[in-house]
């Protein structure tokens, strides 16, 4: 258990041979030696030896008695070869044994050292007198740590600070229960220590509509990619009046980190890069087209009908065929041909009003595309995004999921509440890449309802 260089032994002696090796001998210069001078300065303290020359003399005569002693008690055994033609000896690591203490123990008066015994009421430290104390007294720090796990333990919350993850890898109501237990608010049978969060480890979309208070400091793992990102993100300290906030940057070993820790006003000080809106990008003007003639068409189609959500307003692929939506979508085109025009020119840049009449003509074979390598139970809006064709307000952009099977699911519960059986998880597709791998863990919930979950395969969906 221990390793080589770890390792002693001891052998008679007024000095070690080397560096492995601990003399024995009762001199001053020891612990131990120091330790037995205390106790024959104990005994003439109590009568039990006349005078300081007799106790000189007890400690001399003491000497190979003592060691033959720790042998045959079999304290002291045999460890390996010979040094200077004598056995060497050690205490085996498996003889030390773990009791239960009493109720009474020994502290040393000048160094607070704490024993189970002390004979003579000498300390094995440092060979003062002890006072004897009771256990229930002691604020030791290992005893005390022991002592949290026992119910209507007296001592006062054994975490001094605690750290929850706050990420899209949780369920929405226990993030919620952690943004409330975060700025201090509990239910009537939810104690704050045993509910509190004093830190939040987030992604760098914690700032899209979470609101979790004050905060008086932000960590950054790493130093941001630009002004602006940094600023947004040091930003939610000092908020709502905070006298005091603090904002700790760790840099790391990389070009980029490196650069800004030697030059710290260029990320945290300069003027952030003015945002750019660039009216020419065809495939942006392009999504938008479709979505301004789909969205007309399709409430034309479906007026009469109540959909059950957003994503199923433009119904679900099953109905497209059932409707024969895409010949009725060519006819929408060509008669409303010019109404349309005239709409979808408002809303793009003029560059791309001769290319207008192509994007509509081309509309009902894209929308047929996606259609004919979709499920019928699919959501035709989620496919008709999903395939790029429409406009994505959602950040990220890119995001992958990890499934999990319903099978494969536990059935735990949050608070009394049962999982809401989201059997999903998202991430952008730069971190997806290395966290979601065939052969990769990841850990979603948190104590004690905790599970690590490995990624076994990658599914094409051919969209």
């Amino acid at each position: 258990m221990l390793e080589e260089y770890d390792r002693r032994v001891i052998i008679p002696g007024s000095r070690s041979v080397n560096a492995t090796t601990i003399p024995y001998n009762l001199s001053k210069y020891r612990k131990l030696g120091r330790y037995v001078i205390a106790i024959s300065q104990a005994l003439v303290t109590m009568g039990r030896l006349p005078h300081t020359n007799a106790a000189d003399k007890w400690v001399q005569e003491l000497y190979w008695p003592l060691w033959k002693a720790l042998k045959a008690f079999g304290i002291l055994q045999g460890a390996g070869a010979q040094i200077n033609n004598q056995t060497p000896q050690g205490i085996r690591i498996d003889s030390f044994e773990l009791h239960p203490l009493d109720g009474t123990l020994q502290r040393c008066q000048a160094c607070a050292y704490i024993m189970n015994d002390a004979l003579f009421q000498v300390c094995l430290r440092c060979g003062q007198r002890t006072n004897a104390v009771s256990t229930s007294s002691l604020q030791n720090f290992y005893r005390r740590s022991a002592l949290y796990a026992l119910p209507n333990s007296f001592f006062d919350d054994p975490y001094p600070l605690r750290a929850i993850e706050h990420s899209a890898q949780i369920e929405k109501h226990e993030a919620r229960d952690i943004e409330r237990w975060f700025q201090d608010m509990f239910h009537d049978d939810q104690h704050p220590n045993d509910y509190r969060v004093d830190v939040l480890s987030v992604t760098t979309t914690m700032e899209m509509g979470i609101d979790i208070g004050s905060l008086l400091s932000v960590g950054l793992r790493n130093v941001p990619p630009n002004v602006a990102s940094y600023q947004q993100r040091a930003g939610r300290a000092g908020r709502r009046g905070s006298a005091i906030a603090t904002v700790l940057t760790f840099a790391q070993a990389r070009s980029h980190d490196q650069y800004y820790f030697n030059h710290p006003p260029e990320i945290v000080s300069h003027p952030p890069r003015v945002p750019a809106l660039y009216l020419h990008n065809e495939v942006i003007a392009r999504r938008h087209v479709r979505s301004l003639i789909l969205q007309s068409f399709f409430y034309e189609l479906f007026r009469i009908q109540q959909s059950s959500g957003l994503f199923n307003a433009w119904g679900k692929i099953g109905d497209i065929t059932r409707y024969q939506a895409i010949s009725k979508l060519r006819r929408y085109l060509a008669v409303n041909r010019e109404p349309l025009l005239t709409r979808c020119m408002k809303v793009i840049h003029p560059v791309f009003t001769t290319q207008l009449k192509r994007w509509m003509k081309e509309l009902a074979d894209e929308v047929e595309q996606v259609v004919s390598r979709s499920e019928e139970k699919d959501s035709l809006l989620e496919q008709l995004i999903g395939a790029g064709l429409l406009p994505k307000y959602a950040f990220p952009v890119d995001v992958v999921s990890l499934s999990m099977p319903p099978s494969e699911r536990s059935s735990f519960k949050f608070n009394g509440d049962e999982s809401s059986g989201d059997d999903t998880m998202a991430r952008d597709l730069k971190i997806a890449l290395a966290e979601y791998a065939p052969g990769a863990e990841v850990i979603r919930g948190s104590f004690p309802h905790t599970y690590v979950y490995r990624s076994v395969g990658v599914v094409f969906t051919n969209k």
